[in-house]
């Protein structure tokens, strides 16, 4: 995208938008990872401190959490194949909820990091 005025002014904003892009995907990591500690801390929490009964402790609930940041958004999620069961509660267990919390309590810090974001980049005022 670039712009001239009369052939006297000439803007080009390639750089503006490479550098807004690059400023945004650095705080969209930076969110991601804090939603996704988050998420390992409920983990301990929420799932990990009163187990059901029937519950076996291995940590493979913790170590499945992960993140994908791609250019304008982050997934992050646990692998494994008991997690919406967690998450989202059965007819015979009480949902404990270690993702969407970990969202929901951060929501204020995301938003901070990407306001930090913009007020650091040269090119938005």
């Amino acid at each position: 995208m670039s712009y001239k005025v009369n052939g006297l002014l000439q803007w080009d904003g390639s750089k503006a938008i490479a550098s807004i892009s690059n400023d945004q995907g650095r705080a969209l990591n930076a969110a991601s990872v804090l939603v996704e500690n988050a998420a390992v801390k409920n983990v301990n929490k929420q799932v990990y401190s009163t187990p059901e009964t029937t519950y076996k402790r291995t940590g493979a609930l913790r170590a499945s959490i992960t993140r994908e940041v791609g250019n304008e958004e982050a997934f992050i999620g646990a692998g494994i194949d008991y997690a919406p069961y967690v998450e989202f509660g059965t007819r015979r267990t009480k949902a404990r909820p270690f993702l969407r919390i970990a969202l929901l309590l951060n929501t204020r810090k995301i938003l901070g990091i990407f306001a930090d974001m913009y007020k650091r980049n040269k090119y938005v005022n």
